[in-house]
């Protein structure tokens, strides 16, 4: 039977991951997954396990397949060099959102072949009838791949996306939670996600091109109502991709096309009969879950009406609570996303049935024109609207902005922090901030970031650091459920702990031999070390 080894470098970066150890993505498994049914042995690795001890690796397995995003192809290019110096003739193959960018992967000698999108029904297609040649990529390419020969053909290295059907998924991939126990030492304590549905309901435009330039030519398509037609071609007079304009899920997934209950539940079911304590359920937004078949075929729309689908929500919440795990909180469910712009009552106090439930809110920026101007379909209201609802009912959440956007100026930065400051007195947990990066396959994807900018940003950041060291001290004092995870290697006496319900870690002394032992703890916490790691003690 032919090995194929899948490695995971999602959020690996250059080589390191410093704050996201505990990131167990889905994508690396789907792919072994569908490997497993081409009747091929798969197994998934990390990619900082595999630049290890890649010589082993390579030299057993026939084919290697890597994941990673864009931040993370210098370690995809070392993982496919390191790959190739072992087994120079055995292919290496490329995908996730890194991959919009083949142009660039291609240069690279040592890979073989891309593929964009999502891979399920193109690996299927490729493998299941004949397995992988041992001349692969050969000549024709398979459907899907995108090889040198190909760019040559086709300069745009640009393939239609194929978005493959969802029960068609779920018919011929059995997603395979087996496979973590082997391929992750910290599954039991990670966050495991596990994918609800797939693609985005925001088909609108940004209003900026990709120099922040004000390009739309208000032709009225993303105003008359904001219900947006899927089954044509990009109607953009101007040719700018869909969505927000700094993100890729719209463009490169398509519409919102959701799993089935059964395959979502019983994921989480293998899950919790292997040992995990932390599951995330993902998504571009939790509140899109079974909504589009609330749409007329071929249309989306990412503001009410239609209201999320509370019938699907309320069997999924049913489903998940038939587990003890979840209902005793000894496993914690997390929401990856929600929108605020389909925030109701009835969605968000289904939610909060399932215990301690936390959310993040992608909010980017304080500023309502900035907003229009990205793509995004929240206003400032709508995102408080959607807070003091998550209040109401009791649900945990956290923020996101993003800094140096194209449109950005001192006005919208003084307004963000505004808004920044409304979310702490709110109750937000937590304030995240990134820097913005242009991305492939969006429509600010040759944007530059200018130093001025990033000055100007500077109140934005500052305030951030502020409310999460705020944030941290009201922790002090408190009794929280951990998983001892890791040794400290700065203090051989100490090990650090995740918190079960989410949060800044915590560094216990006196605990290293507790690391690994699978056990939920309960701490209290005594410090603040940092914006990113708290000081506790264990009482049980």
């Amino acid at each position: 039977m032919q090995a194929a080894l899948v490695i995971d470098a999602l959020t690996l970066g250059e080589g390191q991951r410093d704050f996201t150890r505990d990131f167990i993505g889905a994508g690396p498994r789907m792919v072994a997954a569908t490997l497993r049914a081409c009747n091929l042995e798969a197994r998934i690795c990390r990619g900082e396990d595999f630049l290890r001890s890649s010589k082993g690796l390579a030299e057993k397995y026939d084919t290697c397949f890597v994941s990673g995003m864009t931040m993370d192809k210098p370690s995809v290019i070392a993982i496919a060099r390191a790959w190739k110096r072992a087994s120079p003739g055995k292919p290496v193959i490329v995908g996730g959102p890194v991959a919009l960018e083949p142009g660039s992967l291609l240069r690279v000698a040592e890979i073989d072949a891309v593929v964009q999108g999502e891979a399920e029904r193109i690996l299927f297609d490729a493998f299941a009838s004949r397995g992988i040649a041992a001349s692969f990529p050969g000549n024709p390419v398979p459907a899907g791949f995108i090889t040198r020969a190909t760019m040559d053909r086709d300069s745009s290295g640009q393939q239609a996306n194929r978005w493959p059907d969802l029960p068609w998924v779920e018919q011929h991939v059995d997603p395979s939670i087996d496979l973590l126990g082997p391929a992750y030492g910290n599954a039991w304590a990670a966050r495991v996600y596990v994918e609800l549905l797939r693609g985005c309901s925001n088909q609108r435009f940004a209003r900026l091109g990709p120099k922040g330039d004000y390009t739309c030519k208000d032709c009225g398509y993303c105003d008359v109502s904001g219900d947006f037609q899927v089954d044509i071609p990009n109607p953009c007079v101007v040719g700018t991709r869909p969505g927000c304009g700094f993100c890729s899920t719209a463009a490169g997934s398509g519409p919102i096309r959701s799993f089935s209950i059964p395959y979502i539940t019983r994921q989480v079911k293998t899950c919790i009969d292997i040992g995990c304590h932390r599951i995330v359920l993902g998504g571009s937004d939790v509140l899109e879950y079974q909504r589009e078949r609330l749409f007329k075929p071929g249309r989306t729309r990412p503001v009410m009406p239609p209201p999320p689908n509370h019938d699907a929500l309320n069997v999924l919440v049913n489903q998940l609570l038939e587990f003890e795990a979840i209902k005793r909180g000894d496993v914690h469910v997390f929401a990856e996303n929600i929108k605020a712009s389909l925030c109701d009552d009835e969605s968000l106090s289904i939610l909060a049935r399932l215990p301690g439930i936390s959310v993040s809110i992608g909010v980017e920026t304080g500023s309502d024109e900035q907003l229009e101007h990205i793509g995004k379909s929240a206003s400032v209201a709508s995102i408080k609207h959607a807070v003091e609802l998550l209040n109401k009912h009791g649900i945990r959440y956290h923020a996101y902005f993003i800094h140096s956007l194209p449109g950005q100026t001192p006005r919208t930065v003084e307004e963000s922090v505004c808004l920044m400051k409304w979310l702490e007195a709110a109750k937000a947990e937590k304030i995240t901030i990134y820097r913005f990066k242009p991305l492939p396959g969006t429509a600010f994807e040759g944007f530059r970031v200018t130093g001025a900018m990033l000055d100007d940003a500077e109140p934005m950041v500052a305030e951030a650091m502020r409310i999460n060291g705020a944030g941290k001290e009201r922790h002090v004092n408190t009794m929280v459920k951990v998983l001892i995870a890791e040794r400290d290697f700065r203090d051989k006496e100490a090990a650090i702990a995740y918190m079960l319900q989410g949060g800044p870690k915590v560094k216990l002394r006196d605990c290293r031999h507790l690391v690994n032992d699978k056990k939920v703890h309960v701490a209290r916490i005594t410090g603040v070390i940092s914006d990113k790691m708290t000081q506790g003690v264990l009482v049980e």
